[in-house]
């Protein structure tokens, strides 16, 4: 699986660093670090230092294509900026970040003395 993303980034000129049980790609505006990898044979994409992650099966079913394809066009979302890189930020230290296509969800569930900012805007 790993491998065959591996393939499909570097097709597409996305930059990225291949680990020993993974893959860590770089995000727009010093967001951090995606992680790409394989555990308990389940395909897992998170972010790096935070606890946020979805799965390819989950991704693939949403778009109706096969999970490494389906984590493919998941990076290439986030690039192109179609999905949105939240942080929640309290007292001026970040406390979560994730990332989500619905943005008017992100204000929804806005807890109090949070700040939140959003990429792209």
């Amino acid at each position: 699986m790993i491998e065959t993303i591996c393939g499909c980034l570097r097709s597409s000129g996305t930059a990225y660093k291949a680990l020993a049980d993974g893959i860590e790609i770089p995000l727009p505006n010093n967001f951090g670090n995606l992680i790409i990898c394989v555990e308990d044979g389940e395909l897992l994409i998170g972010l790096k230092d935070h606890s946020w992650h979805t799965h390819g099966d989950i991704l693939a079913e949403e778009w109706g294509i096969p999970q490494e394809q389906a984590v493919v066009l998941f990076v290439s979302r986030i690039l192109e900026g179609k999905e949105y890189l939240v942080e929640e930020r309290e007292e001026g230290r970040t406390v979560r970040k994730y990332i989500t296509d619905d943005r008017s969800a992100v204000f929804k569930y806005k807890t109090p003395g949070i700040d939140i900012l959003i990429y792209p805007e």
